[in-house]
Parts: structure tokens; C-alpha cells; sequence
């Protein structure tokens, strides 16, 4: 990939609460979040209206079309933005050929698991959608995110940057309210921090090595 300028443009994609946008939003140092995309109506969209950035908003339970005719759809609303870098932030659906092919190795996930950890036969452990879930009751002490580039499979991408380390202090045997209060205090501590750090290592041109994230949030 082309090393980008110092301030990239980011379209931001989400189908939730918008947390993790509203951490890049304060963030915002060596990138500018240009536009923030939906499937569905949802809080990460008003999040967007009140800060005064473009949405777009296209119903993938409505759309009567095929999944890459959805997509196809989306990059058209995306074209006028003419973003450097998609950011997933909570989006719940699979990237197709068609976005992958648009923006070649500028597609970034976070995903609330620690990637380099794999099993016996190599290959990630912590994938899919209740990868927090999975880490406890397999017995993880603790739990951190990580931010891939986006490829064909399930989170199997090259890891960009992974999060700082956040204990779990819930107790043993996990329970599903001990997961849900580590998911959240997991989202404050890893998620946002790991989305911010990211985006301003790439806008510095920095596909190298794995970044170690320590920072904060402002």
C-alpha cells in the first residue's frame, strides 16, 4: 500500500451502539473521519448526526437484492467521500469481494480478542462473534483487542495493532454476568484505545510490525 498522508480520510462502518466511533471521533489527530455508514437504524448513526458527520444509512434487511449488490450499493454511496481507510466499528456483516477490490488492503476490523493466540494446530482461537465469551471460559486471565486488515476469511487478517492487556476480576466459574461486565469495561480499556492507535499509525505509513498500544484516550 501506498503510504498515506499525514491526515487520512476514514469512512466508518457500524450496525451498533457506536461506541467505538465515538472513541475515533475524539481521537481524531492524524485522520478525519469523512462519513459513517449503517445497515440497519441504529444508535452509531445518531452518534454520527451529532457530531456532524455524514451518514448513510442502507437497510440490509430491507435490500431484495444479493449480498454483493448491497455492497456494490454501499460503495457507491462511499464514492463521493473518497475515503483512505474503512473502519468496521461494530459492523455485523461480512465484507464482500466487491469493497475488498475497492479498497485493497484499507479495510481495518477491531475485534475484541487477542489474534496472535492460536491453538494446537496454529490457528486463531479467539474468532467470531463472542470472542470475549470464548477467552473466559476457556480460562483467559485476561483479555485484549486486536485491529486486522480485512480479508476473505473470519478474522484472519494481518493483525495492525493489538490493544493493552485488561485483567479479568470477575471470579471463577465465569458467569454470563461477570462476561458482560468485562465486555464492557473490555470496550473502554482495549477497544477504543486500540481503534485510535490504528488509524494514526497508518496515517504515519506504519504497516510494519505488530504495535504494542499502552496509550489512552484523551
Amino acid at each position: 500500500m501506498t503510504q498515506l498522508q499525514n491526515l487520512i480520510k476514514v469512512a466508518v462502518f457500524g450496525s451498533g451502539s457506536g461506541t467505538v466511533l465515538e472513541a475515533i471521533l475524539r481521537g481524531q489527530d492524524r485522520y478525519q473521519v469523512e462519513v459513517a455508514l449503517a445497515d440497519r437504524k441504529c444508535r452509531f448513526l445518531e452518534i454520527a448526526k451529532e457530531r456532524h458527520i455524514p451518514t448513510i444509512y442502507h437497510s440490509y434487511k430491507k435490500h431484495t437484492g444479493s449480498k454483493d449488490s448491497f455492497d456494490q450499493m454501499m460503495l457507491g454511496s462511499l464514492r463521493p467521500f473518497n475515503p483512505d481507510i474503512i473502519f468496521l466499528a461494530g459492523y455485523m456483516r461480512l465484507i464482500g469481494q466487491s469493497l475488498l477490490k475497492a479498497y485493497p488492503n484499507r479495510i481495518l476490523n477491531v475485534h475484541p480478542a487477542d489474534l496472535t493466540l492460536t491453538d494446537d494446530q496454529g490457528k486463531r482461537k479467539y474468532v467470531g462473534m463472542d470472542a470475549i465469551a470464548d477467552a473466559l471460559k476457556q480460562g483467559e486471565t485476561s483479555t485484549r483487542s486486536s485491529v486486522i486488515l480485512v480479508d476473505e476469511g473470519i478474522d484472519t487478517g494481518k493483525i495492525v495493532a493489538l490493544g493493552p492487556s485488561v485483567p479479568y476480576t470477575g471470579g471463577w466459574p465465569v458467569t454470563e454476568e461477570a462476561i458482560a461486565k468485562h465486555r464492557d469495561k473490555h470496550k473502554r480499556l482495549s477497544d477504543w484505545v486500540v481503534s485510535v492507535e490504528a488509524l494514526n499509525q497508518i496515517a504515519e505509513g506504519n504497516y510494519g510490525e505488530i504495535n504494542l498500544c499502552a496509550a489512552s484516550l484523551p
